[in-house]
């Protein structure tokens, strides 16, 4: 039998274990492009060699490493649930190792930057778009979420009431009310409020909370909101904002503002302990691991627990401590 029939059987059984979406999306990717550059042929005739004119392929797409692994595993899983039921001999991806990328510099915006990053963004003419752009940055900044969960927020989902913004996670699909701090009702009350003056009505639940804007009829400067589309994506935006304070750069985007986030949330609040502070920015990232919120956060963190430790007390604090002017120096 050919390897498309057992990508489908493959698949629908994964699908039966209930495997999220998003993984089910990145395996029936990677074994797609797999067919597509060795063939659809019988999976017993499948060999190593086969496997290097894919992994050829891969490289020549200039894919990064993690990108590379996550496909590797998805081929190699497949191939194992092939042998475990005598599809084949065996695992022709068996035994491939990616090397990791080398670390790549997170740009991480100063805590004391936040305000006049905001600021900034309307100080040169307060229109409309420009306090759509300025509550966006700062839904980023006051709420850590991932830039394609704003872009999901309807008017609706605002509860000024509970303070409360509702958000539907994308890794886990599922729907989390995140409070929303002192700053944030702030920027979102005077959005609203300017949202409401654009429009010249009330607005509608079902609108976007943040939507793109269109050029009106016959103007060429003034922009109105088109709330009942989506804004395709807030990389360009918030782009535009950071060059505002001289940060310019093609990778900034949304995720740097949610890194800068997070990184400013553990930094202030170490003092309650380590545990503690990085369990709270996990949270506020919708993490599953603990492991990966110290992976996103700054190595900095790291540095300044380190130094405030050794600084303010002893090495070991356990041991019983000399008393201070009981070491002398000895003459030479």
């Amino acid at each position: 039998m050919r390897l498309s029939k057992h990508i489908n059987e493959y698949m629908n059984n994964r699908a039966m274990d209930r495997y999220a979406f998003n993984t089910m999306k990145h395996n029936q990717t990677a074994l797609n492009q797999m067919v597509e550059v060795i063939g659809d042929m019988e999976i017993d005739r499948v060999t190593v060699r086969h496997m290097d004119a894919l992994m050829n392929d891969w490289h020549s797409r200039g894919l990064t490493a993690e990108t590379m692994r996550n496909k590797v595993s998805s081929v190699k899983k497949f191939f194992e649930w092939a042998r475990d039921r005598e599809y084949c001999r065996k695992n022709p991806m068996f035994g491939r190792r990616v090397l990791a990328d080398p670390p790549k510099e997170r740009h991480v915006v100063p805590v004391e930057t936040f305000g006049p990053l905001l600021d900034s963004i309307i100080e040169k003419g307060a229109t409309s778009v420009k306090y759509r752009d300025r509550a966006l940055t700062a839904a980023h900044l006051y709420t850590m979420c991932r830039p394609g969960e704003l872009l999901q927020v309807r008017v609706r989902d605002l509860d000024f009431q509970h303070r409360e913004m509702h958000v539907r996670v994308t890794k886990s699909k599922k729907l989390d009310a995140m409070p929303m701090t002192d700053e944030m009702v702030d920027e979102m009350s005077a959005w609203i409020s300017t949202y409401r003056l654009a429009m010249g009505t009330n607005l509608e639940p079902e609108w976007y909370l943040f939507p793109p804007y269109q050029s009106s009829p016959g103007a060429r400067k003034h922009y109105a909101p088109d709330p009942a589309r989506k804004l395709a994506n807030s990389h360009t935006i918030i782009q535009r904002c950071l060059r505002t304070i001289g940060w310019e750069g093609y990778r900034l985007g949304g995720h740097i503002l949610r890194h800068s986030a997070a990184t400013a949330k553990a930094e202030e609040n170490m003092e309650e302990g380590y545990d503690g502070a990085i369990r709270e920015v996990q949270s506020w990232l919708h993490h599953s691991s603990l492991q990966t919120t110290e992976r996103y956060l700054s190595k900095d963190n790291d540095r300044h627990r380190r130094d405030k430790r050794a600084k303010t007390g002893p090495m070991y604090p356990s041991l019983k401590q000399p008393k201070k002017g009981n070491i002398r120096a000895v003459g030479g």
